[in-house]
């Protein structure tokens, strides 16, 4: 990271995933820090050397983001409500809720376990980053898992219900590129919840479609999904090919003023 000018929430947390997954497979990992000094300092305060061992860094008595990371079936009401208090605090100064940014957090962390490969050590954990900036009164979420990723379950479900054909003739009725427009048929609920959800629980695998809804009625901003081979910045309707296949998703999104609450 010698060289690194840039620290963001987002890439913080991929950083740690990517530690994680080499500690499963027995790899140790070993770093530099960016010679940029806010670079550095944004890393020091970001909290991932909290989960890093073999450094003896200082913790901040005022670290700017938490990583939270879990490897339970059970996703806990209570504790998303916490990390919503907290963020309610820092961009309204009260305690207030959020009713689409709490479900879009449990559903993701519910997905994780859905969508794993169970095969494959680690895939089934979920790491998140809630960075505040109080200055601006803005409280960003990156939520990353080591799963599939959002298309590669979507085929390993069409495969599994022997669907595959009702699934090319739905991207073949897609005119843009096939797996942007894959990517874009599931945020707007365009297909059905038997090929999106892998539990067959036609209630599950409406996630994407309800946070597409959620950013559009400004529940949050800058929404974007990285999964696959798409990196998706809805704010912008733009859809951007990755030159390297990610398995795994991760969604961010910010949480301001100009929001709205419930």
């Amino acid at each position: 990271m010698k060289n690194m000018t840039v620290v963001t929430n987002p890439s913080v947390v991929l950083l740690l995933s990517l530690v994680d997954y080499c500690k499963t497979k027995g790899v140790s990992t070993y770093g530099d820090f960016p010679d940029d000094p806010a670079a550095r300092w944004k890393l020091e305060q970001s909290g991932f050397f909290k989960y890093v061992r073999g450094l003896a860094i200082p913790e901040s008595e005022n670290p700017i983001a938490t990583i939270f990371t879990k490897k339970q079936k059970i996703v806990k009401s209570k504790f998303v409500g916490e990390i919503l208090e907290e963020a309610s605090m820092t961009v309204f100064g009260d305690k207030r809720g959020n009713e689409d940014i709490f479900r879009a957090l449990t559903e993701g962390m519910q997905n994780t376990f859905d969508h794993a490969d169970m095969k494959i050590e680690g895939s089934e954990e979920w790491f998140l980053s809630v960075e505040h900036d109080k200055t601006s009164k803005t409280v960003s979420f990156a939520f990353l898992d080591n799963g599939v990723g959002i298309l590669s379950s979507v085929r390993k479900t069409a495969e599994k219900k022997g669907i595959m054909s009702k699934l090319a003739e739905i991207e073949r009725n897609i005119r843009v590129n096939l797996r942007h427009g894959l990517l874009q048929a599931i945020l707007e609920g365009d297909l059905k919840a038997e090929i999106r959800s892998r539990t067959g629980d036609k209630k599950r695998g409406k996630g994407l479609p309800a946070m597409m809804d959620s950013f559009k009625n400004n529940s949050f901003s800058n929404f974007q999904i990285v999964t696959n081979n798409v990196h998706a910045i809805l704010s912008q309707d733009k859809y951007i090919t990755l030159p390297i296949e990610f398995s795994g998703t991760m969604i961010y999104f910010e949480y301001n003023p100009n929001n709205n609450w419930q």
